[in-house]
């Protein structure tokens, strides 16, 4: 059984006056558009947990959710559902169905068997009257991600995407990542962040300004992932190497940094290879590049002991080669820069992770 927001809080908190004591909700039931949380005021931990419906496992109960008044919240976790509607779910698959008779009607691809230029015609036709007419429905909501900049106590924050194919009447309709969308500039004063998902999003920009001192999990997709993936993911070591002005007063306290971060992942690497030669559990064999001998060798280790070796690897050649660069960086020399990847508000301001 489904209930509205009203009716939900009527059941369950039907005095205003508790909802500020609630701690923890997990919302699987609430059939609604917006879920206003201004009243609970003392929430610390808030999950929308997706439900499938008769459209789409990606069209959702929920549009939007209002936790700004939620300044207590420490684990907030909003994926998908939250921002796909039952009507741009049914607009999506329409809009799939009226590129393909466009694609037909330009020759582009066969008409089916026994399909007429006319019905294909026809077709083109009522499917473009259906789109028109479903188009003012979709409802809009906001997909910023600046609308939790001040939700600062955050220790968890969870917006993944879980992008996904469906056939829909012999159609493959591929869903879009989710919209949550902004610069990560919007967490940049959420110091005590932990985790953060931020997989299958329009969220890209600015890396630089995520506070990474207590980062432990980051999981992204795309172009960060691609980014990230040398320094296994680690912010703090890819700023250091990025963005050594926004991380050190000058090259001394850098390259402090930098060889406190090696000595930091030697010793992890140390326990990881313990705790493998204790378990006797053999890696699989995969390939992997190997950049001393410039080919594939396969490699009979598990992944993360390997992604650390290339990881400390890269930071001792950024180090040696570095020093000078850094020096350079802040003499205005003509060593590598990354001016041109610094966003506008970057000034002389410092970063501490």
């Amino acid at each position: 059984m489904s209930f509205t927001w009203k009716e939900y809080l009527e059941r369950n908190y039907p005095k205003k006056a508790e909802r500020a004591n609630v701690k923890a909700l997990e919302l699987l039931e609430v059939y609604d558009r917006k879920v206003d949380l201004s009243d609970f005021t003392g929430l610390e931990s808030f999950k929308l947990v997706m439900i499938p419906n008769t459209n789409s496992l990606y069209a959702s109960r929920v549009s939007e959710v209002d936790v700004s008044k939620c300044v207590n919240l420490k684990e907030l976790e909003l994926l998908n559902n939250i921002v796909v509607s039952a009507e741009e779910a049914s607009l999506k698959i329409l809009e799939t169905e009226l590129d393909v008779a466009l694609k037909k009607q330009a020759g582009v691809i066969e008409r089916d068997y026994g399909e007429t230029k006319q019905n294909v015609d026809n077709k083109v036709f009522e499917l473009q009257r259906k789109v028109n007419n479903l188009k003012p429905l979709v409802p809009t909501f906001n997909t910023d991600i600046n609308q939790f900049a001040g939700l600062t106590a955050l220790k968890s924050l969870k917006l993944n995407g879980l992008p996904r194919r469906e056939v829909h009447n012999s159609f493959l309709i591929n869903w879009e990542v989710s919209k949550w969308k902004g610069s990560l500039q919007a967490f940049k004063d959420m110091v005590d962040l932990e985790e953060l998902d931020i997989r299958y999003t329009k969220i890209d920009d600015d890396l630089e300004c995520l506070n990474s001192h207590k980062l432990k999990s980051f999981l992204v997709s795309g172009d960060l992932k691609n980014m990230l993936q040398p320094y296994d993911f680690d912010v703090y070591a890819w700023k250091l190497i990025k963005f050594p002005d926004l991380m050190a007063v000058d090259a001394t306290v850098w390259t402090k940094k930098m060889n406190s971060l090696i000595n930091y992942e030697k010793r992890e690497l140390t326990r990881l290879n313990d705790d493998w030669h204790q378990s006797r559990q053999p890696a699989s064999f995969y390939l992997a590049f190997d950049p001393a001998k410039k080919t594939y060798e396969y490699i009979n280790k598990p992944k993360k002991i390997v992604r650390l070796e290339s990881k400390i690897a890269l930071l001792e050649s950024k180090l040696t080669e570095g020093f000078s660069t850094f020096l350079g960086a802040f003499s205005g020399g003509t060593a590598e820069k990354e001016e041109d990847k610094q966003p506008s508000w970057v000034k002389s301001k410092t970063l501490n992770g």
